[in-house]
């Protein structure tokens, strides 16, 4: 998992232009005591409809599949969603 990590595609300030989630985890070893009425869920929690409302690349999309452009246009567009996003943060921000 840490390598898909550090292969993403990242902005020049490092923020990956894809959604990066942790699906799943299993734990090996818990040397700690659960606290006294800990509900363990069965499941993790579905995203939030802000979660969901990113305007980064999802994260089941697979970037290094042949998608058809070309390393200009797919760079192009990588460019045009962190200038998206830097717009939000901007809306965000002001007010």
């Amino acid at each position: 998992m840490l390598d898909k990590i550090n292969e993403a595609y990242c902005d020049p300030n490092g923020r990956p232009y894809q959604d990066i989630r942790i699906r799943h985890v299993v734990i090996l070893d818990d040397p700690f005591e659960d606290p006294e009425g800990l509900l363990v869920p069965d499941q993790s929690p579905k995203p939030s409809a802000e979660q969901m409302a990113t305007v980064r690349i999802p994260d089941d999309v697979d970037l290094n599949a042949d998608s058809g452009l070309s390393p200009e246009e797919l760079e192009k567009m990588l460019k045009r969603r962190e200038a998206n996003a830097q717009a939000l943060t901007l809306e965000m921000v002001i007010t």
